[in-house]
């Protein structure tokens, strides 16, 4: 992650000393960055440190991912759900309901470096309400969001939890 933050100024650096050629410059240490980034937030940097991890390794489906993780229990009709540190077990029956959200768009087109945060922004606010999301029959906390990485694979992994959901909680 270290290496990703100097890449990114050494990068800024080149841009706003060298202009055009700066820009050029620029780009493959950027890509490099971003690369490196997303090495050090894939899923060997993740740390499954408070999850139960007993259930998550009995479980029939499980998934985690930074501070979030989901596992499916079919034998004992159980759920594990856990959201930024705070996690809980549910029978089948305390699930009312699930969906997921894919958000998307936001773009902002146009150079400078305004057009770039906007862009940052709107990607992190993408990400950040993009998800599967969990009702259960909880007053403490009655909607959990589990968060996957943002890839290609994304919308196959939330659809492959919502055919898990459809057969195994809600068959029963």
């Amino acid at each position: 992650m270290v290496l990703a933050w100097i890449l990114i100024v050494v990068g800024a650096v080149l841009f706003f000393s060298m202009g055009l050629l700066g820009a050029l410059l620029a780009a493959p240490v950027w890509y490099f960055a971003y690369r490196q980034w997303q090495k050090a937030s894939g899923p060997q940097a993740l740390v499954t440190k408070g999850f139960d991890e007993e259930f998550l390794k009995s479980a029939d489906f499980s998934h985690t991912f930074k501070k979030f993780a989901i596992a499916v229990d079919v034998k004992n009709q159980r759920v594990y759900l856990a959201q930024n540190g705070k996690s809980k077990i549910y029978s089948y029956a305390d699930i009312r309901g699930w969906r997921y959200n894919l958000s998307t768009g936001g773009a902002v087109y146009g150079g400078g470096m305004n057009a770039a945060m906007v862009n940052i922004a709107n990607s992190n606010q993408n990400v950040n309400s993009s998800g599967f999301f969990v009702r259960v029959k909880d007053v403490d906390h009655p909607e959990w969001q589990i968060q996957f990485k943002y890839n290609k694979q994304y919308e196959h992994e939330l659809k492959r939890w919502m055919e898990i959901f459809e057969q195994k909680v809600n068959n029963n």
